[in-house]
């Protein structure tokens, strides 16, 4: 098992062999770094996870990351500029992780939020999406993880949860 740090106070886990998956990482030379995001690896970056074996399952991890949080975005509604409010710092990290990874969450109220996606067939393209939040379980100790209902713009109910590796199966 091998650790990839994405920030300083988040990792990634992967089952493969470390010396297997440090040689498939692709880092980007001089590659422009936001505060709190250390991670780089081509083969996801900058659109190239479209290009995985599944993508659609990269699709909803990114997504998830997005939505499932409690965290309050302040200042512009630009990827440059704003500035997230966490109860964690692993709660930002994860959602910093999600905007560059091309699902930006830029704003919310107390039933909806707003995703600026730029996963799409067509790179380049860049879709605003609204979901309703329909209930949140906030993370807490004993559970050990985090809960949300949403409602998709195309009527789908999603639950999406995140937690500690021990209580996610």
């Amino acid at each position: 098992m091998c650790t990839t740090r994405i920030s300083n106070y988040v990792s990634v886990a992967c089952v493969e062999s470390p010396s297997r998956f440090e040689s498939q990482v692709q880092k980007q030379p001089n590659a422009a770094r936001e505060k709190g995001f250390n991670f780089d690896d081509a083969r996801l970056m900058r659109g190239g996870w479209r290009n995985e074996p599944n993508p659609e399952c990269c699709k909803e991890f990114f997504r998830c990351l997005a939505i499932c949080h409690t965290v309050l975005p302040e200042g512009e509604e630009s990827p440059e500029k704003i500035r997230y409010q966490a109860a964690s710092p692993d709660e930002s990290a994860l959602v910093t992780a999600a905007k560059n990874f091309g699902f930006f969450f830029y704003r919310r109220t107390p039933t909806m939020i707003f995703v600026r996606e730029s996963h799409l067939e067509k790179m380049g393209k860049v879709q605003d999406v609204s979901y309703e939040i329909l209930n949140v379980l906030e993370f807490n100790s004993t559970r050990k993880r985090q809960s949300v209902v949403c409602r998709y713009p195309d009527g789908r109910l999603v639950l999406y949860c995140k937690g500690a590796d021990t209580v996610i199966y």
